[in-house]
């Protein structure tokens, strides 16, 4: 650690070592970092902006998805109910579509992820990307210094389409044929995190002890030289890390492996306590500053995903065209996913940084592959805009409700709210050079 009289270096971490791995745990956002009035870092830098994209395929109902009316007075519908808590931060888009051709869920994937249409391998359901998805074009401009490019997770590992190319795998691209492939087991990206190394067939370091007694000298010696605050900040942080290892033990001082992969009719496996020890990943990887764009995909495009926690037997993908009448089903698969994005939207709310919290700096793009599956429709896309973006987006947030204009309008605003310098984003009858600028400050 470099340290100061009165401060303390932004990328300062606690290190240690264990089987002869290194670890190195990032800190928060401490007073010692900050400047006098808490809204910059204490060089003069800006706090940083981040971007993240939360995913999940085949799409909502849209009678239960849109709200009844436009504008900051709108009442939040059915299946927006859970995000409750976070409307202020929350931006609804209705009314834009996909405007390339294609099969449908891969030219949705594409379209919503990189504004453009998708490039065949083969036929209209073997694609790949053409270009950088949103949180990598963002990656490329404000991940420069954080030790990692940027983060992709991922929580329903079971009926992905491996046949139809990199679009159905990752929801993240670097380019053509070129994917960011999600971790769907939380000790290995945990392991990342820590700076340790995943080895072949293991999903994390064997520790038989808490990382934490690895690096106690460093704390100690970071506790005598910070102020009162920072103290209590940093006994947080590093109960807060104990709590998501203790999540990860089979067995006291043991890690977990990764949950098995799940054939259809297996034990159910634990998708809500993947997906918030996911959530939970994320905001540590934001809050020590270890990367500022990142990707959650709750389940994986033009997948077949099984929602055991529902009590289903069957693949979310063929009911969402059998589902008879209202399809409670897909409306209750819906309603999980936008529960986990509540949790998400908390966790980074609930953690301060400088005078606000990670959600003030924070834009997370929202979206599926599909408005509905059943129709497999392309039009009226479900959009959400969540975090302030560093008070570049709208808050308290809005519906805003648009007229088939194209997604890329979206992405141009969510781009440049995090401080990319952008004028236009997609190509041909995607492409945009005017933001939304509903959802944008005043």
């Amino acid at each position: 650690m470099t340290i100061g009289r009165h401060q303390l270096d932004r990328r300062s971490v606690l290190r240690g070592g264990v089987g002869g791995a290194a670890v190195t745990l990032g800190l928060p956002a401490l007073e010692a970092m900050l400047g006098p009035h808490g809204d910059a870092l204490a060089a003069g830098t800006p706090l940083p902006r981040r971007l993240g994209v939360f995913f999940w395929a085949l799409g909502v109902r849209l009678k239960l998805w849109i709200p009844a009316t436009e504008g900051a007075a709108y009442a939040l519908s059915e299946e927006l109910a859970p995000l409750g808590p976070y409307k202020d931060y929350l931006n609804v888009v209705t009314g834009m579509e996909v405007k390339s051709l294609g099969g449908v869920h891969h030219s949705g994937t594409v379209a919503m992820l990189s504004g453009t249409s998708p490039l065949e391998r083969g036929g209209a359901v073997n694609t790949t990307f053409r270009q950088r998805s949103i949180d990598q074009v963002a990656a490329a401009a404000i991940g420069s210094g954080t030790r990692l490019r940027s983060l992709e997770l991922g929580v329903i590992r079971d009926g992905i389409l491996k046949a139809e190319g990199t679009t159905t795998r990752a929801i993240s691209h670097n380019g053509p044929e070129s994917p960011n492939l999600p971790e769907f087991d939380p000790a290995a990206a945990f392991t990342r995190l820590i700076g340790g190394e995943v080895r072949p067939g293991e999903s994390a370091l064997p520790l038989r002890r808490s990382v934490l007694d690895t690096v106690r000298a460093d704390a100690v010696a970071l506790r005598a030289r910070v102020g009162a605050q920072d103290r209590r900040r940093l006994d947080e942080h590093l109960d807060g890390l104990r709590g998501i290892e203790r999540r990860l033990e089979p067995t006291p001082g043991c890690m977990a492996k990764a949950p098995p992969a799940v054939a259809m009719n297996a034990a159910m496996p634990p998708w809500d306590d993947i997906a918030r020890l996911q959530c939970d990943l994320i905001t540590l990887a934001l809050q020590c500053d270890l990367a500022r764009a990142f990707s959650l995909g709750m389940s994986m495009p033009s997948s077949d995903p099984v929602l055991w926690n529902l009590g289903e037997t069957r693949d979310h993908h063929t009911l969402s065209h059998q589902e008879p009448g209202e399809q409670p089903t897909i409306n209750a698969g819906v309603l999980f996913y936008m529960k986990h994005l509540a949790y998400l939207l908390g966790r980074l709310k609930e953690t301060p940084e400088g005078s606000g919290n990670l959600l003030d700096s924070t834009a997370v793009f929202g979206t599926s592959e599909v408005a509905e599956g059943k129709g497999h429709s392309t039009v009226n896309m479900p959009i959400l805009v969540a975090g302030r973006g560093g008070g570049a987006l709208r808050y308290p947030g809005v519906h805003f409700k648009a007229n088939k204009e194209s997604i890329c309008k979206v992405h141009l605003s969510v781009l440049r709210a995090v401080g990319v310098p952008i004028s236009e984003f997609g190509d041909a009858r995607n492409r945009a050079t005017e933001g939304c600028t509903a959802i944008e400050a005043a």
